[in-house]
């Protein structure tokens, strides 16, 4: 399954840009397979829920990358100060 968060694709982080990817790529992907508007919806909704449910399940090393790289940066800031 993919990573969610630095390093993971697209490098989403918590403004939700992994799930609304998720959902867009299935809205495409459905509409090139010939499904109405309304269907490839239903399908690109599916999509982002299963990439939420995902990050939720599966984001805590994420999380704890980004809690290290900006406790990295205010450190170096704060030496600097």
């Amino acid at each position: 399954m993919a990573e969610f968060g630095p390093g993971g694709p697209g490098d989403y982080g918590p403004g939700g840009d992994q799930m609304a990817a998720a959902g867009e790529e299935a809205f495409q992907q459905a509409l090139a397979e010939g499904a109405s508007a309304e269907e490839a919806g239903l399908l690109a909704g599916a999509a982002a829920q299963a990439a939420a449910q995902e990050a939720l399940e599966n984001g805590a090393q994420s999380v704890e990358r980004m809690k290290e790289s900006y406790r990295e940066r205010r450190d170096y800031i704060v030496e600097r100060l």
